[in-house]
């Protein structure tokens, strides 16, 4: 049902327009990149019910800090170092997809995202990075939307 969402419980909840981070929330007036991606798939989750193309875009979850054990069996399963952030598959402008690297300042690219960045592009795809959540959404709807 538009305008609703689902939790494990399988109760029905209003789904919320995206708000700010409060500030109490940012470490040193800067939001992690955490909250930065947040943020971000808040406004994503608000244009779903208008546009379904939002419900294509998904975080690459390959950021985390694990045991070398651990660590081993992820990249069994797949998860591969550099992959950028973000990722909206759909075809527009030329390009296959459209992957965004998020990072926070004084952050800089791994040389790993880069080598990946550059093997994306490579394979036709749209490959930006993004210093914020604002920046994240412009992408968006520039790459989504305008001709």
């Amino acid at each position: 049902m538009p305008g609703y969402s689902y939790n494990s419980n399988k109760k029905r909840r209003a789904v919320r327009k995206p708000s700010a981070i409060k500030p109490a929330a940012r470490a040193h007036g800067k939001r992690s990149e955490d909250q930065e991606l947040v943020a971000f798939f808040d406004w994503v989750r608000w244009n779903e019910p208008a546009n379904s193309v939002f419900s294509l875009i998904f975080h690459v979850a390959n950021e985390r800090k694990t045991s070398p054990r651990a660590g081993a069996y992820l990249k069994r399963k797949g998860v591969r170092a550099g992959i950028p952030d973000v990722c909206v598959p759909v075809a527009r402008h030329g390009y296959s997809a459209l992957y965004i690297e998020l990072k926070i300042k004084p952050n800089k690219i791994s040389d790993a995202q880069k080598e990946r960045m550059l093997a994306l592009h490579g394979a036709g795809n749209c490959v930006r990075v993004a210093w914020s959540a604002e920046e994240l959404i412009e992408l968006v709807k520039w790459y989504l939307f305008e001709d």
